[in-house]
């Protein structure tokens, strides 16, 4: 059964569903706000009361229903302190209930992915996002709630970041490093195996010892516009539009296997760069490279590059997951290649896109109506 027909017989059972049971979902995700003194939260619209939140406590709205009276109930998760601990829980409230002039994912000006959970950032310099809860992550959607005046966002592995307009960096997670910029103000944080701040003056610098592999005498310091990293390898996208690569091991610049350092002295005319570590089914896991050209061309690491077809023209952004690549074309159409047969199809049919965040197991595409649209198998709660 392909994937259209199995599309239409869930639309066909939705619909007799909410034949059945005289409610409609409506589409509401994102922050609310409690904005009545003492909001009774349900197990279910007609269950028990289960506990009470004061007002003001966030909550991050997953979906609505209306139910047979008529009445619209908010199905959400936050955090709740019990004991002295912050506890996830889960909940109904009527609508009227909860402030949702902050919530569902609209206004977006840009998307950052990664495996626990993703971040996107308002066009006000607000954040919203969704990612995967345990003890360690719990605050989650209150961290994320706090963040004001934010220029830009950095979804790692187990942790996440924001530059605010002020110049600052933050970052929380269960694997985010302590954040020590100094008197720099901040234009990007990465956090991967290691914290990377890029700073507005074009210089950068880690929390591990980096040896410049090319070039090696070093690159010019005030001339960096961006920087990706994955294990143990950074590159650097330069003003000038080359690329510098540097390592934290001596003597092993990435895990190449047989494969050969890239022609650095080829890379001209660079504007956009990205590295991730493949997750082959039959082989050791090893990092792959993918260079955007400002013609938009693309060239990615040799043992991959055969994945390219004669469609890959015209690209304007582009982003590696563990087993694919996408890219954006010109007239907001994507370009997905790769083992991730669900994602290369679901990409296929997204139109009007103008940016794309990719992470192992889905992506997130950035509409030029501000919305969002997600391709693969994303299982956070939102």
């Amino acid at each position: 059964m392909n994937k259209t027909v199995k599309r239409v017989l869930f639309l066909i059972c939705l619909a007799a569903v909410l034949l059945i049971c005289g409610g409609a979902l409506a589409d509401v995700q994102g922050f609310g706000k409690i904005n009545t003194d003492k909001a009774n939260v349900r197990e279910g619209m007609e269950g028990p009361t289960i506990y009470q939140l004061e007002k003001g406590h966030i909550v991050y709205v997953l979906s609505s229903w209306v139910d047979k009276q008529d009445v619209k109930w908010l199905r959400f998760i936050t955090q709740r302190r019990q004991d002295g601990t912050w506890a996830v829980r889960r909940g109904w409230l009527p609508a009227d209930k909860i402030d949702l002039s902050t919530a569902a994912w609209t206004d977006i000006a840009a998307v950052s992915a990664g495996e626990t959970g993703f971040l996107a950032l308002r066009r006000n310099g607000t954040v919203t996002g969704a990612a995967k809860q345990s003890k360690k992550m719990s605050d989650f959607y209150s961290r994320i709630a706090a963040w004001q005046g934010v220029t830009e966002i950095h979804a790692g592995q187990g942790a996440f970041s924001c530059v605010l307009t002020t110049g600052a960096a933050d970052a929380f997670g269960e694997n985010a490093p302590q954040i020590k910029q100094g008197n720099k103000k901040v234009r990007l944080s990465t956090l991967g195996e290691r914290r990377t701040l890029l700073y507005t003056d074009g210089t950068f610098d880690s929390d591990r010892e980096l040896t410049w592999v090319y070039p090696e005498e070093g690159a010019d310091l005030n001339n960096a516009v961006k920087i990706v990293q994955k294990q143990k390898s950074l590159f650097v996208l330069m003003k000038d539009g080359t690329v510098g690569l540097l390592t934290c091991e001596d003597d092993r610049y990435m895990i190449w296997g047989d494969e050969a350092l890239p022609d650095f002295e080829e890379w001209t005319d660079v504007v956009d760069i990205d590295t991730v570590l493949w997750h082959p089914k039959d082989s050791y896991y090893y990092e792959v490279y993918c260079v955007l050209k400002s013609d938009g061309t693309v060239s990615m690491s040799p043992r991959r590059a055969d994945m390219l077809s004669e469609n890959w023209t015209d690209i304007v952004k582009i982003s590696l997951g563990g087993s694919y690549v996408v890219g954006v074309k010109k007239d907001g159409t994507a370009v997905c290649a790769g083992t991730n047969s669900d994602i290369i199809d679901d990409v296929a049919e997204w139109t009007d896109i103008v940016n794309v965040s990719c992470a192992d197991t889905y992506c997130v595409g950035l509409k030029a109506n501000g919305t969002l649209v997600f391709a693969g198998d994303f299982e956070y709660d939102r």
